[in-house]
Formats: C-alpha cells, sequence, structure tokens
C-alpha cells in the first residue's frame, strides 16, 4: 500500500508541474504574440481589412431590395400626407366657398332691395315733386290761396320743413321755378293774383326773381296792366330800378299811363329800405338754419365717436378671440401629438370649440359694429347735406384660382413689383396661402406680430423668394401693422409697399447676429428674390381707406357658387 501512495503523489507531482509548464508556455506564448501585435501595428490592422471578405452579389441584391421598398415606404408616405393636406384644403375651402356664397347672395339680395327701395323713393319723390311745382304755378296763376297754401302743407310733409338739395333746386317750394325760370310770384303778379301776391310775399318769396328774358314779378305785372298787384309787390320789396336782358325796366313798358305813374312815382329809398330788412331776415333765418344744422351734425358726430367706439371695442374682442382659439388649437395638437390620455384630449377639444363658439359670436359682434358705423357715417353725411352714394367696390375682380399666377408668381407682371391687397371676404384666399409656400402673418396673433418674428418672416421670405402675407382677420389693423413694421426698422413700411426692400441695402439691414450663416450676404439670390411678394389680405368688404390708399395693387376675389 504504501508504494501506491507514493506513486500517487509523484503522479500528483507530475500532473502539477505539466499544468504549470503549460500555463507558462500560454503565457509566454501570449506575451509573444502581444509583442507581435505591438509590434505589427497599423499593418496588421490593414491587412485585416485587407483580408475581410467582399458582400456576395446576393447581399448587394438584398440590400438593394431593404433600400428600395425603404424608399418606396418613404415616398408613399410622403404622398399619402400631401394627399391628406390636399383633401384638408380642399374640404376647408368648398366650406368656406359656400358659406361665402350663401353670404354673398344675401349681401346682394339685401344691397339689390336697398336700391329698390331708394329708386322707388326717387321716382316718388320726383314725381310729387313735379306735381306740386306744376299744382303751385297753376293755383299761383289762378289765385287759389288755399291751394297754394295746402300745396306748401303737402310738400313740408313729403320732403321736410326745409329746403333741401335734393328737391327744388334747394328753394321752398313757394319759389319753385318752370322751364323759363318763372316763380310762382312772377305767374301770380302776371294773372293779377293779389291775394296770392300777397301770401307768397309774406313767406318770403323772392320779390326780384327773373324769369323768362330777365323779366321781374314786377316786370311782368306792369306789362301785363295788372295795377291791382303792383303796390303789394311794391311794399314787398319789387324794385322798379331792375330791367329785363334787354335793359327795360318796368316803366318802359308799362301798359298804361296809370301803372307808370305808380312806378315813377315810387321812392325807391323805401325799396332800399325795405331789400335790407328782406335781407337781415334772410340772414337770420340762414343763421338760424346754421344753429340747427350745427346742432343736427353734432348729434350725428356723436352718433359716429359711440359707434366707433363700439366697433373698436368689437375688434379688440374679435383680436383677442382669434388668439384665444390658435392658442387652444396648438394645446389640442399638443396633447394629440404627445399621444395624453384620451380624457385630455376631449377636454382640449372641448375648449377648441368653445373657442370658435366665442370667435363666431366676435365675428358677428364686429359685423353688427361695422354696419352701425356705416348707418352712423350716413346719417353724418346726411346731416351736412352730403351725397351718399353707395361705396364702389375697390380691386381688379379675380378668380381664385388666379390667387398663384397673379400674386405668388406675377404672371404679366401685374404687381409691377409693388405689393398687393387682396380682398376676400369668403375666407377661402386665407387658407390657400396658408397651404401654400408662404411665410404667412396673422396679424391678429401678438406672437406674430412681435417685432423680432415679423422681421423674421419677412427676412426669410425674400432670402428663399416666397410671397409675406400679412392676415387682418377682417380686423381693421393697418395702422397696427404700420406701427409693427416700423418698430422692426424706421420707414420699413415705405420700403415694404413700393418694392425698394428688396434691394440689398435695405434687406440686410434686417440681419442680425443671431441669424447666422443662413442669412450671411453670399446666401441671398437675385432668382429667389425676384419671387418675393408682400401681401396684406382682409376678408372685410370695405377696407380702411389708409390700406386702400397705401400704393398697394388691390384685388378683390370673385365669390362663385361653384
Amino acid at each position: 500500500m504504501p508504494p501506491k501512495k507514493t506513486a500517487t503523489a509523484s503522479s500528483t507531482t507530475t500532473t502539477k508541474k505539466t499544468a504549470s509548464s503549460t500555463t507558462g508556455a500560454k503565457k509566454a506564448s501570449t506575451a509573444g504574440t502581444k509583442k507581435a501585435s505591438t509590434k505589427g501595428g497599423a499593418s496588421s490592422s490593414k491587412a485585416a481589412a485587407a483580408k475581410a471578405p467582399a458582400y456576395t452579389p446576393e447581399q448587394h441584391a438584398a440590400a438593394t431590395t431593404i433600400q428600395r421598398f425603404a424608399r418606396g415606404f418613404v415616398t408613399r408616405r410622403r404622398i399619402k400626407k400631401q394627399k391628406e393636406r390636399a383633401a384638408k384644403q380642399a374640404e376647408e375651402m368648398e366650406s368656406l366657398r359656400a358659406q361665402a356664397y350663401l353670404a354673398e347672395v344675401a349681401y346682394q339680395r339685401k344691397q339689390e332691395e336697398k336700391r329698390r327701395k331708394e329708386a322707388e323713393a326717387e321716382r316718388k319723390m320726383r314725381k310729387e315733386e313735379s306735381r306740386i311745382k306744376k299744382a303751385m304755378l297753376e293755383a299761383a296763376f289762378d289765385d287759389e290761396v288755399d291751394e297754394v297754401e295746402k300745396l306748401i302743407g303737402q310738400a313740408a310733409e313729403l320732403f321736410g320743413p326745409k329746403p333741401t338739395k335734393k328737391v327744388f333746386g334747394g328753394k321752398p317750394c313757394y319759389d319753385v321755378e318752370d322751364a323759363n325760370g318763372n316763380t310762382p310770384l312772377s305767374e301770380a303778379a302776371a294773372a293779377g293774383a293779389e291775394g296770392t301776391v300777397k301770401l307768397l310775399l309774406s313767406l318770403g318769396a323772392d320779390p326780384n326773381s327773373k324769369g323768362e328774358f330777365g323779366r321781374t314779378p314786377l316786370f311782368r305785372a306792369c306789362f301785363m296792366g295788372k295795377q291791382n298787384v303792383l303796390q303789394a309787390l311794391l311794399d314787398g320789396g319789387g324794385d322798379p330800378r331792375v330791367a329785363n336782358t334787354g335793359g327795360e325796366r318796368p316803366e318802359h313798358i308799362a301798359s298804361t299811363a296809370a301803372i307808370k305813374d305808380v312806378i315813377t312815382g315810387w321812392d325807391t329809398s323805401v325799396t332800399d329800405s325795405i331789400l335790407r330788412d328782406i335781407e337781415q331776415s334772410r340772414n337770420e333765418a340762414e343763421a338760424q338754419e346754421r344753429f340747427e344744422a350745427q346742432k343736427a351734425v353734432k348729434s350725428a358726430t356723436q352718433a359716429v365717436e359711440t359707434a366707433q367706439v363700439e366697433y373698436d371695442s368689437a375688434q379688440k374682442n374679435m383680436r383677442k378671440s382669434h388668439e384665444e382659439l390658435e392658442k387652444r388649437i396648438y394645446e389640442y395638437d399638443t396633447v394629440v401629438g404627445e399621444r395624453k390620455p384620451q380624457s385630455l384630449c376631449e377636454a382640449a377639444l372641448g375648449a377648441v370649440k368653445d373657442a370658435e363658439a366665442t370667435n363666431d359670436a366676435a365675428k358677428k359682434r364686429l359685423a353688427t359694429a361695422r354696419e352701425a358705423m356705416q348707418e352712423a357715417k350716413l346719417a353724418y353725411r346726411t346731416a351736412r347735406e352730403e351725397e351718399s352714394e353707395e361705396q364702389e367696390e375697390v380691386g381688379q375682380r379675380i378668380e381664385l384660382q388666379e390667387l398663384d399666377d397673379v400674386i405668388i408668381r406675377d404672371v404679366g407682371n401685374k404687381l409691377g413689383g409693388s405689393g398687393a391687397l387682396v380682398i376676400d371676404t369668403s375666407g377661402q384666399a386665407s387658407v390657400f396661402f396658408r397651404y401654400a409656400d408662404t411665410n404667412y402673418v396673422n396679424a391678429c396673433s401678438r406672437k406674430d406680430i412681435e417685432p423680432n418674428r415679423l422681421r423674421r418672416s419677412l427676412l426669410g421670405a425674400i432670402r428663399y423668394g416666397k410671397p409675406c402675407i400679412i392676415d387682418t382677420m377682417g380686423v381693421d389693423l393697418w395702422d397696427e401693422i404700420c406701427n409693427a413694421l416700423e418698430g422692426v426698422q424706421p420707414n420699413l413700411v415705405k420700403q415694404v409697399l413700393n418694392g425698394e426692400i428688396t434691394k440689398p441695402d435695405n434687406y440686410m439691414r434686417l440681419v442680425r447676429k443671431e441669424d447666422g450663416e443662413e442669412y450671411d450676404p453670399n446666401k441671398f439670390q437675385d432668382a429667389r428674390i425676384k419671387s418675393f411678394r408682400s401681401v396684406v389680405l382682409t376678408t372685410t368688404r370695405q377696407p380702411e381707406t389708409a390700406m386702400v390708399e397705401s400704393g398697394l395693387k388691390t384685388f378683390r376675389i370673385n365669390i362663385r357658387n361653384r
């Protein structure tokens, strides 16, 4: 047994030695390899790379197939998004077109009804004016005093107690003229209608009006031998010194010696005194009329100011509702994009609908305020006895489909380098420009109209050759737009309107250090800059006068039924 133990120990010892020698050999081999690797360096890696196997044809074919399918997938997804975008744009524009067409039809019907009523009232007024004039002249000649008084009352009831420029040539109905310029007093004098002569003179009829051949009422009475009315005419201011167009005075054509004696025996200093009194009375009456007119104008002015306050308030409310709607839409897009819980998405959508309802109410309020303003201004013009002609709709009419040619590409050079004002009551142009490749600025958004952002919108449009659209959203914001542009850079409004902003010295003043290399002077290309357009967009049927007269080329979108 002991020998076996010795053998086992010996064997164990031998085994350990063998393992040790083996381990040492491995260490030596590893060390040698490390030294070889260190010495080989880059040449070893190059050799390894050179020995790397090339891709097989099957692998190349597989990679090509994968790339083809990947590109196809990306392209199909892009086309799908483009189609969805186009469909959304078409749906939105069709909805706006339908609404705008119905609104346009209603507006045109209202305007047509208004014109019809005005024309009917005008015809009635002219008919009554002609009737009263003819009847007045005939009644005066026939000495029908009661009829004359009746006609005066009818005229006051129909046309008002005071003469206006619209009827009887601005004269009182008792001083109307026939085709030859003869007045009722002249007719009554020629007929010897003493009662009518006295009535008309007491009302203030002109005693020395000249009719056919320059004959006065006194001249005609002398010529016709109506001695019974001479004294009344002389006492009323009839001047025997006034001659006709041939230079003849009443005494020259007196039909009888008695009439001539009355005329020649009259003290003309009395006439002068009477005429002075008449002139004074007339001046006092005119002064009273001016006072009354000034009161009416003042009242109308106050009404316009009140309407202006409401209109300004409605515009501010409209702008605020636009901002709120944009904010709610952004919140909804954010929660949907971030895949928030359904409850949050529904809450955000509800907020959007509430904001839309508020915005619709703001639109109605603004429309009502605008109409009240127009009515107040009409009353003001009436108080000032100004012509209240219907405002002509300014702007060259174009179709919606022509916006791309006329505004974006300026086919035919209709803009001539200047900016454009686009009037579109339907709102379709706003959708078109938002979906097109433009720099779109919502003037109702304080964020968009902030000076630095407005500067970048304008500068980017010049740099990349695209239109810069400033949409007023139907609110009168011309002053705010001009102030915002001037806040960016002095004299910028003028440069944008007349196209001088496209000159290098002008647009490079807009560049700031923080804009980076993207707006380096060498990045601006003339070919692109020529495509720049400045466009102001409004849905207001009659834009602000300052906007229309700003120098922008004005275009008005036709509203069609499909």
